[in-house]
């Protein structure tokens, strides 16, 4: 084939990829993706789709070194550096995802997205108030970012202010009111402030909007343990989650 025919087939591969991909059938994404790199292997997109796919796997190392590859091949692809920050940030290495998400930042000082992913990051770090930092900038640059008032709340929660979580809690619901996550940690952070009835509402409204949301029931169980109901607690709750 010359250089026009091998361009054109990899483009074809990058297709067949992308269905593959949709459809969450990341192993044969992954060998069209690297049949599409023999014939191409100057294309960033096909190194940073690679990246994705084994991300997605849960195949971390995978994933960084062929997004690294795109950032060889495209230095000032933001998001590339956003999805090393994930892959670092999913095998816990919180330090390495900071520097990441930063290096994105700079180059898209706008990318509500970064901010989020280094507030995350700043989390797992334990390092609240940076945390803290980074999301409200976020939400300052996307002002309706409801998964960016949750991990501010996450924050707060895991500092002890559970007054304030729950504030940031009711935010998100109230630009996204089917967030069953939301509803979830804001029954958590009543329970932790002893508010046993409002923890119930919030989690059962949890469970009404993902019925299978196995975290919510076993929560729902932790606050009927707090209150004594051990009874209701196996057969409302913990029971429930194993079904």
């Amino acid at each position: 084939m010359n250089e026009e025919e091998k361009t054109k087939k990899a483009e074809e591969y990058l297709d067949i990829a992308f269905a593959h991909y949709t459809k969450g059938d990341y192993d044969k994404a992954i060998e069209a993706l690297n049949k599409a790199i023999e014939l191409n292997p100057d294309d960033a997109a096909a190194h940073y789709n690679l990246g994705l796919a084994y991300s997605d796997k849960g195949e971390y190392d995978k994933a960084i070194e062929a997004l690294n590859k795109a950032i060889e091949l495209k230095p000032d692809d933001a998001a590339a550096y956003i999805n090393i920050g994930n892959a670092y940030s999913n095998k816990g290495d919180y330090d390495k995802a900071i520097e990441k998400y930063n290096k994105a930042i700079e180059l898209k000082p706008d990318y509500a997205e970064a901010y989020y992913n280094l507030g995350y990051a700043y989390d797992g770090n334990g390092d609240y108030s940076q945390a803290i930092e980074a999301l409200n900038k976020a939400i300052e640059l996307n002002p309706n970012f409801a998964a960016a008032y949750i991990n501010i709340g996450n924050a707060y929660s895991n500092n002890g202010d559970y007054s304030q979580a729950i504030e940031l809690y009711n935010k998100a619901i109230e630009l996204k009111s089917d967030f069953a996550e939301a509803y979830n940690n804001l029954g958590v952070a009543y329970k932790n402030k002893g508010e046993y009835t409002k923890a119930i509402k919030a989690l059962n409204k949890a469970i009404e909007l993902k019925p299978d949301y196995v975290l919510a029931y076993n929560n729902l169980g932790n606050v009927y343990k707090n209150k004594g109901e051990y009874a209701k607690a196996i057969v409302e709750a913990y029971k429930k989650a194993f079904e």
